[in-house]
């Protein structure tokens, strides 16, 4: 990606964030308001067409929850040292030149600034490879999907016990996020039981991953 691209995303990011939030009320807030939509249509029996675009909503802030939860994260711990050193290896082939070095000296832009607007985290693969790499474990997300978690509501709920099918259901919210995006025939019919399942297996392996995050956190 050229500097000047990374330069604009980052600037866009800075002035768009949500910065009162934590990553994670960030993420909840973007899936509850687009959930809440999802009904609001429902219940007022609005047209098809407005039914079916409410639903697609979901689906693109559903994807894009969960890029931008893992990407303020990762921004985070880059930025703080918290990551081991191996993180780096994903990045052995990115070259930059001594302008490039000044421009972002003169910008101040960090390095988890960069990395963050330069990675993409919408997929589980994707998410898995960086964050196995950023805390030096073999499988992130294995670190967490069999440990009980409780929320701040008092729910407790093992992933992989409770959500057997996240991986298949986030999938397929990856998956329709990119046929809304990218080609605009998209004639299939969304279901609303079908689409909440799979957003609340979306919720809860976030939820599971930030509590694991959490604890990746320096107390000292």
């Amino acid at each position: 990606m050229k500097l000047e691209n990374i330069t604009r995303k980052i600037r866009l990011a800075r002035e768009s964030r949500a910065r009162f939030l934590f990553p994670i009320e960030d993420f909840l807030y973007k899936i509850n308001s687009a959930g809440a939509l999802v009904d609001f249509t429902e219940e007022q029996k609005a047209t098809k067409d407005v039914r079916q675009d409410a639903r697609k909503y979901f689906v693109i802030a559903c994807v894009s929850g969960m890029e931008t939860y893992f990407k303020r994260t990762a921004q985070v711990f880059i930025d703080a040292k918290w990551v081991k050193e191996e993180l780096f290896d994903l990045f052995k082939q990115d070259k930059i030149s001594l302008a490039d070095l000044r421009e972002i000296n003169k910008k101040q832009i960090s390095l988890g600034e960069i990395i963050a607007v330069s990675y993409s985290f919408q997929d589980l693969e994707s998410i898995d490879r960086f964050y196995s790499k950023m805390f030096g474990v073999a499988d992130f997300i294995k670190e967490f999907e069999a440990r009980e978690v409780t929320t701040e509501k008092g729910k407790s709920f093992t992933l992989n016990s409770d959500y057997p099918h996240f991986r298949e259901r986030i999938s397929e919210l990856v998956r329709l996020r990119h046929l809304i995006i990218h080609h605009e025939g998209f004639k299939g019919i969304l279901g609303v039981s079908r689409l909440f399942d799979m957003g609340k297996s979306l919720v809860y392996f976030v939820l599971a991953a930030d509590d694991y995050i959490l604890e990746k956190v320096p107390v000292d």
